[in-house]
């Protein structure tokens, strides 16, 4: 993960998954990816054993550091917040090389060959009309079937980069230009979807179920609705269309070992399935009076010991 000092112990999502795996027992250590490393054929890190201590302004210590085979753990959580580069694409790499020894949530072979935006695109039956490129004739084909479009970074996260744009289209090349300078990638244009106005739908999945959803709204005269760009959590229902995706989505994701999802959803259009690190656990758990990390864990567990069989 990153750092676990620059986790907010009152808003993100990791801190819970961690408080929850401390009730149960676990033996926590905590590293970050810069002490993951390969000698020869062996996967390597340094770790610090990790306390929590949750009614403490200072939550957590870390001590007895040391140098540890990733192949020990029984269980490692992958938590590294985009962007998805060439460093992540790396650590990927190495984490593969011990996932038959260790049970990874989620499997680094799939969180890499499934970045986000990318990957809705295997649900296209869910999704708006939506297009990948950096030619811009392209772009600008796509923008001319309609009124209005978002152009957003193809793997950048939290509503970084998000614009909406209008017919007649004037400034969209110097927009899609800039896009792919600042990011160096292909970017994504996306039919715009008006509901945006209510909010964005975040539904958490883990082991293939639903364990809750949450509305982000977005600030006024804004299109990202993230909780980094400012959006706001309201309680929300899934409509039936949203939870048959969501359970359509959640089953072919487990088949892939990716045991934890967030879904993205604009009115009933799928826009984005997050597996590198989702969030939402505390303002669900707000809403709706819940403690959804404890069902959480149980579907972890579920999967590890089936796979432990």
């Amino acid at each position: 993960m990153d750092h676990i000092s620059s986790i907010n112990k009152d808003s993100d999502s990791t801190y819970m998954l961690i408080k929850e795996a401390d009730r149960l027992g676990f033996e926590l250590y905590h590293y970050t990816t810069n002490d993951l490393y390969l000698h020869n054929q062996k996967v390597l890190v340094t770790v610090e054993e990790l306390k929590i201590y949750p009614e403490q302004e200072q939550f957590y210590t870390l001590a007895n550091k040391q140098q540890l085979e990733l192949s020990l753990f029984d269980m490692v959580f992958i938590r590294q917040d985009p962007p998805f580069d060439m460093s992540y694409i790396t650590n990927s790499y190495i984490l593969e090389k011990v996932k038959d020894e260790v049970f990874f949530i989620n499997d680094p072979t799939e969180i890499r060959n499934a970045p986000e935006k990318i990957l809705a695109s295997d649900f296209a039956r869910f999704t708006p009309d939506t297009l990948i490129a950096q030619d811009i004739n392209k772009i600008r084909s796509f923008a001319e079937k309609y009124e209005q479009i978002i152009l957003k970074p193809l793997y950048a996260c939290g509503g970084e980069g998000v614009l909406k744009l209008s017919a007649p289209y004037v400034d969209l090349e110097q927009n899609v230009q800039q896009l792919i300078t600042d990011f160096k990638t292909p970017i994504i244009a996306q039919q715009y979807l008006p509901e945006i106005k209510k909010g964005d739908l975040r539904v958490i999945i883990a082991g293939g179920k639903i364990m809750g959803q949450v509305l982000r709204v977005p600030e006024q005269g804004k299109v990202a609705a993230n909780f980094h760009a400012g959006g706001k959590a309201i309680k929300a229902r899934l409509t039936k269309k949203q939870e048959f995706a969501s359970e359509y989505i959640g089953k072919a994701l487990l088949n892939k070992n990716i045991y934890f999802a967030g879904l993205d959803f604009i009115g009933d259009y799928l826009t984005e399935i997050n597996v590198t690190s989702p969030t939402g656990i505390q303002e669900i758990n707000r809403l709706e009076k819940k403690e959804i990390e404890q069902e959480i864990w149980k579907n972890f567990l579920l999967n590890y010991e089936g796979r432990s069989k």
